[in-house]
């Protein structure tokens, strides 16, 4: 008579196998199995756990045992090498894969190579093996093999297609973006370099003519010369700016640094411009104590920036109004600052106004490109304040010692 399971109200499992005996009765034997069905149910919990777990990866995943047999796997491993559920019954060799695994990577000998790993128990081919294959559909797979204690073998493949594609995309838009900047660096010196000799030629028979070599000018006459020259002036600027902030982005621009006085550098700065301030009848103000020191910095570079500063504040003032430079100290830092009290910037404008070739308010969008720029070399950074109708501030916030990165490397030391 069949076996027979009791399961007991107090959680007991039992086992009631019934034996005849010569004489004709029947004997009754009880076994208690509680603890063998709780283990046989952890058990099954625990292969159910990792099936479920398995089915969740992305990977493919297949175990082989020591006889070649495919022992477990996971759903992904089907779908990745388009596989039946009936090609892997019965536990499947290895090398009755092959045939099904060929029409998606065609290398006969890859696969019997691996195939051969599954089975061979030498030490040489139980190690672990990684690489990559790109297969028939263009697709590229990267793979692993490692051996189990078991004896077993573990191939995992994992889908990086679009990875790839990713990286070779970003490649090639950093290679294009390479040979953009490379372009635009010589772009940018080839039109300077044909621009300056008649730029040259325009500025120098204006001053030949102000100085009424070729006969007196009248008012009139003298106002357009005066227009000439100052057009000229600004295409110079502008080409330099250009050049400047060319080889800036280009990273081929060093600080040299030295020694700089902030109020005569200061002080230089505005003697430049008080012309156009008087002739625009706009009122100046220096802001700037005599004893503010000196500064470790690039001084061409920070006469550049108060003045790109100087000029823009004048040229968003409008007459009768003010522009006003100055200066503060710190005990490792020097902040320099231009306000006015012009037409400012609008507030969805002010976070483009540092970008180059984006002016916010007319022009070549270069001048508070390069301030920022600059001052960054520096080892510091710019601070805008604008209203729009009420005027903007600038400020330059510069360490005492310019960052050596920014640097000759002579002066590295």
């Amino acid at each position: 008579m069949p076996d027979e399971l009791w399961s007991l109200p107090d959680g007991r499992e039992l086992r009631l196998v019934r034996m005849r005996d010569p004489q004709g009765g029947i004997s009754l034997l009880f076994g208690d199995i509680t603890d063998q069905m709780i283990m046989q149910s952890r058990f099954n919990t625990q292969i159910n756990v990792q099936a479920a777990t398995l089915d969740k990866l992305t990977e493919g995943v297949a175990v082989f045992g020591p006889d070649g047999r495919l022992k477990i796997h996971n759903a992904a491993f089907e779908t990745m090498w388009g596989l039946f559920p009936d090609d892997l019954v019965d536990e499947p060799r290895f090398r009755d894969l092959i045939p099904l695994l060929l029409g998606a990577y065609h290398d006969r000998g890859f696969w019997h190579e691996m195939g051969a790993r599954t089975t061979d128990p030498s030490p040489e081919a139980r190690r672990h093996v990684s690489g990559e294959i790109n297969r028939v559909d263009d697709s590229i797979l990267t793979y692993l093999s490692k051996p189990l204690p078991d004896g077993a073998t573990l191939i995992a493949w994992e889908d990086v297609t679009r990875s790839r594609q990713t990286e070779a995309a970003l490649r090639e838009r950093a290679e294009a973006m390479d040979a953009a900047k490379q372009l635009k660096t010589e772009f940018v010196g080839h039109i300077s370099y044909h621009l300056r000799t008649p730029l040259t030629t325009i500025s120098g028979y204006g001053e030949l003519l102000q100085s009424g070599a070729a006969g007196e000018l009248n008012d009139k006459q003298a106002e357009y010369i005066f227009a000439v020259q100052s057009a000229a002036e600004d295409v110079t600027r502008t080409i330099g700016d250009m050049l400047d902030l060319s080889a800036v982005e280009a990273d081929t621009i060093d600080l040299e640094l030295g020694d700089v006085d902030v109020y005569e550098t200061l002080e230089i700065a505005l003697g430049f411009v008080s012309g156009t301030a008087e002739d625009t009848k706009i009122e100046l103000v220096f802001s700037c104590p005599e004893d503010i020191g000196v500064i470790r910095a690039d001084e061409k570079r920070i006469r550049q920036i108060v003045n790109n500063l100087l000029t823009n504040g004048l040229k968003f003032t409008k007459p009768g109004g003010r522009v006003e430079l100055g200066a503060t100290a710190e005990d490792d830092s020097i902040t320099i600052w231009v306000k006015d009290n012009g037409v400012g910037i609008p507030s969805d404008k002010q976070p483009q106004v540092f970008e180059s070739f984006r002016s916010s308010r007319g022009g070549a969008g270069l001048g508070l490109a390069l301030v920022d720029r600059f001052v960054a070399r520096h080892g510091g950074w710019v601070e805008l304040e604008s209203e729009e109708g009420k005027g903007t501030h600038i400020k330059c916030h510069l360490p005492r010692q310019a960052v050596l990165e920014g640097a000759a490397p002579e002066l590295d030391l």
